[in-house]
């Protein structure tokens, strides 16, 4: 469809009364669909004649489908032949200019020589051209065109050398060679240019192809675009209105599998051994005068034919999700300063360690006097990363795909952002009248409720604490954690007339908690979460 037409349904999609755009919706889906099946079918025949067109130029067998690219051997011939027929034909109109003014002739008949070199490629090609062995076109156009019109160039030249030379009688009785050596040499630049153009065309095939299915890509694309949106207006129109105020859809006329856009055999993941590396050494001395079967290099015909595919990348809905559960310490005063920075920097890197880590669920508990019956204060469910839907649409128009995962990546997006706006710092801190404080702080207890966990499910454990066991004499040695394990360690407020500095006393119980949990990572408060999560991760628990 042209870009006016798919602003048309959009235009009919979205202005009207409801039920004249729930009409138009419907034609629009119906005449969509098929215009993606229609494409779908170009882009494959486009596909299917490329490789055809390859196999016969590599005089191998190629499987699957491939994708048109252009053949950089090819175009840089295709280039050069070209530049050198533009300046034969410009020599010519010279020469030509030239006659008509120093022999007195009309240089009109030159002239249309000059302008049919331009023309003369494509009628060379049709009369020639064997698409299923273009060496052969290859081999008439040098034999019959470029060679004999080297050769009259040459004697023409000649012929002006031995002009400059000859006296006397002998260059009387050779002044009418001389006069026609002019004409030879126009003669001769025509069908040499005429020549180049013709073989520049032939070699421009694969440039042709690819931008053929490019301009089908890109339609593609559009009309994928529109009926996503058409698909919008219509869940729009469906909220709207109740079921019973639509009208009934009409059943849509195309089969179940062209709703998906047809089964096409995916690309190959691998390219297949098609030509090797010393054929293709042989091949590659065959040129612009070669007459071999292939001009072609391998990194530029089959890394970017054959190849295609990039290797399947693993769902993101297949990427097993993570529990987050943070244990904060009721036992501090939420008055101090420290422990309202760790909360505000847990909820600042909130966003990339859900998506990055694959957080499904957030659990906060608190724990006091019982770290072994840590208590739940509030829970969020977040979304669940779905990869986009892949279809054959997705695999024969990579760009269609890639819209696709980048709309899929937008609403997941916008859900976590509504889910994480509903969290505050209050949530799960202690409130400023808590009462009565826990008599003491059972991080032992809470310690060893880590490590009893069941490794089976996939989780991160965060800890708000001050490391200070109150509940018993020292901090024994605890089992090793079954899970990664941050703990994000506070300064402890003094009341002594000589406090401990909040350096030393950081120190000091870190080297107690690294000695009674060797794989948890304890970091201060003002420490990148997100990188000590990728250093727990690394020291890890047993099931990861």
């Amino acid at each position: 469809m042209t870009n006016k037409e798919l602003k048309q349904i959009m235009f009919d999609c979205t202005c009207g009364t409801p039920e004249l755009r729930w009409q138009k919706m419907q034609e629009a889906q119906l005449s969509l669909q098929r215009e993606m099946e229609r494409l779908r079918h170009d882009g494959a025949a486009q596909c299917e004649e490329y490789k055809r067109h390859l196999q016969a130029w590599l005089c191998q067998r190629i499987n699957g489908l491939v994708k048109p690219r252009t053949i950089l051997s090819d175009l840089r011939l295709a280039r050069l032949a070209q530049g050198i027929a533009y300046l034969l034909t410009a020599g010519e109109l010279v020469l030509a200019c030239f006659l008509g003014l120093t022999l007195h002739t009309n240089p009109g008949f030159l002239l249309l020589l000059a302008i049919v070199a331009v023309v003369a490629p494509k009628s060379l090609l049709l009369i020639w051209h064997n698409e299923a062995q273009p060496q052969l076109t290859k081999k008439r156009l040098r034999n019959w065109v470029l060679v004999p019109s080297l050769v009259t160039v040459i004697v023409a030249i000649n012929l002006l050398f031995l002009a400059r030379s000859v006296l006397g009688a002998l260059a009387l009785l050779l002044l009418p060679f001389f006069s026609g050596a002019f004409y030879l040499l126009a003669l001769g630049a025509v069908g040499l240019s005429s020549g180049l153009f013709a073989m520049a065309f032939l070699l421009f095939w694969s440039k042709h192809a690819e931008k053929k299915f490019k301009a089908t890509e890109q339609e593609a694309m559009n009309t994928e675009r529109v009926y996503r949106q058409v698909q919008e207006i219509e869940k729009e129109l469906r909220g709207a209105e109740s079921p019973s105020a639509m009208p009934t859809p009409a059943p849509a006329t195309l089969p179940a599998a062209e709703h998906e856009f047809g089964l096409i055999t995916p690309l190959p993941k691998k390219t297949p051994a098609v030509v090797s590396r010393s054929l293709f050494s042989l091949l590659l001395i065959g040129a612009l005068w070669g007459g071999g079967c292939a001009t072609h290099e391998p990194s530029t015909v089959l890394a970017k034919t054959t190849a295609t595919p990039t290797a399947a990348v693993t769902p993101i809905a297949t990427v097993p999700s993570a529990t987050l559960e943070v244990y904060v310490d009721w036992s501090l005063s939420t008055a101090t300063q420290p422990l309202r920075q760790a909360a505000q920097a847990l909820l600042t890197a909130l966003p990339t360690m859900v998506e990055q880590q694959h957080i499904e669920r957030l659990v906060f508990y608190q724990f006091g006097a019982h770290g072994w019956d840590a208590v739940e204060v509030t829970r969020l469910e977040f979304p669940r990363r779905q990869a986009s839907a892949e279809n054959e649409m997705g695999h024969l128009f990579g760009p269609v795909q890639e819209a696709q995962s980048a709309q899929a990546q937008t609403q997941y997006h916008d859900q976590l952002q509504a889910t994480l706006q509903s969290l505050q710092a209050s949530s799960f801190l202690p409130p400023a009248d808590f009462f009565p404080e826990p008599p003491c702080t059972d991080l032992v207890g809470l310690l060893h409720r880590l490590a009893a966990a069941p490794p089976t499910t996939r989780r991160i454990n965060i800890l708000i604490t001050d490391g200070h066991e109150t509940c018993q004499q020292k901090l024994p040695s605890v089992a090793t954690l079954t899970a990664p394990t941050i703990v994000i360690l506070l300064p402890e407020e003094e009341r002594s007339e000589t406090p401990t500095p909040s350096d030393v006393q950081f120190n000091l119980r870190r080297e107690a908690l690294a000695q009674a949990v060797p794989n948890a990572v304890i970091v201060p408060y003002f420490h990148d979460l997100n990188a000590a999560i990728v250093t727990a991760n690394q020291k890890g628990g047993s099931h990861l």
